[in-house]
Order: structure tokens, then sequence, then C-alpha cells
């Protein structure tokens, strides 16, 4: 008598299609879009394609406005941080607008010349003026600095003035 063992053919079956998926896969990697499975794959693209095209018009509205839905919380709070930072940025922007209105009407009043192209050489003051009646002083910045005959000085507090004897490290500056 033959017992006939369904659950033994199935395996069979199984292992048949696992190993026949694999050399399909193996083959294709190999071959690439030139050889006979990549005619296959190019043909079944052809034929999904526009189906997929058409699936993706119709879901994707859907999908978008689910996603505006669940996120419109986010979104707003979003939209409202942006907008005060857009306030603050559009108030330092007015500032700063003002400050360099300022800074020419200072300019003009006390008749600097100052180009726009010049460069800032921060320098210490070594040597003060001698007396009352002297407004000469020498920085700790020469030449090597790029401090040159005639540059401008212009402290924080005080008169500006020009830089007349220099030396490679110090510069003598009157006011």
């Amino acid at each position: 008598m033959v017992v006939y063992r369904r659950g033994g053919r199935r395996r069979y079956v199984l292992v048949l299609l696992l190993l026949t998926a694999i050399t399909l896969i193996t083959l294709d990697k190999r071959s690439g879009d030139s050889g006979p499975l990549g005619a296959v794959g190019r043909a079944a693209h052809e034929v999904v394609s526009p189906v997929a095209k058409a699936v993706n018009a119709v879901t994707d509205p859907v999908g978008d406005w689910f996603e505006g839905v669940t996120s419109a919380g986010s979104l707003k709070r979003d939209n409202d941080r942006l907008r005060a930072e857009l306030a603050d940025a559009e108030s330092r922007a007015r500032r700063g607008d003002a400050a360099l209105q300022e800074n020419r009407r200072y300019k003009e009043l006390l008749e600097l010349e100052i180009p726009e192209d010049s460069e800032a050489v921060a320098a210490n003051v070594v040597l003060g003026p001698a007396g009352n009646y002297e407004s000469t002083i020498i920085i700790d910045k020469g030449s090597d600095a790029g401090v040159g005959e005639g540059c401008r000085s212009s402290p924080p507090r005080g008169s500006s003035g020009a830089s007349s004897r220099s030396g490679r490290v110090a510069r003598r500056c009157s006011s």
C-alpha cells in the first residue's frame, strides 16, 4: 500500500521555486539590462508603468490630503515660528539701516573721508601725548600690520588723525 505524503511534496515544490528564483536573480544581475531577462524586465516595465502612473495620479492627492490633516498642528507651529523669525530679521535689518544712515551722518559731520574698501587694524596706544598741547601718540602696529603713512586713526573716544612716521612694528599718529 502506497502512502501519499502531501507535506513532502509541498516542501519539494517550495525548494524548487526558491532555487529557481535565486537562479533567475543571479542571471539577471550578471547580465544586467542586456541579457534575455533584461528584455523581459523591460517589456514588463513597459506594461506596468502606465498603470503605476495612473494609480499614483489618483492616490497621491489623497495621501497629500491625509498628510495635511494629520500634520496641521505642526505646520501651524512651524508657520508661527517662521513668522516670528521673519519679524525679528526685518526688525534687525531696519535697525542696521538706521545705524548705517547715522554712521553716514556722523562721517559727514566730522568730515571723515574713510574709503569703503579700507581694512581696520586694532592697535594699542603704547605712548600717549607728552604734554597738554601735543596730541601725538604711538601705537603698537606698524607696516608689518598694514598700517602705512597717511593711514587714518580713529580711536573709540576722541578725535581721529593720520599716521606720520612709521617703523615695522610701531607707528606715530597725530590727531
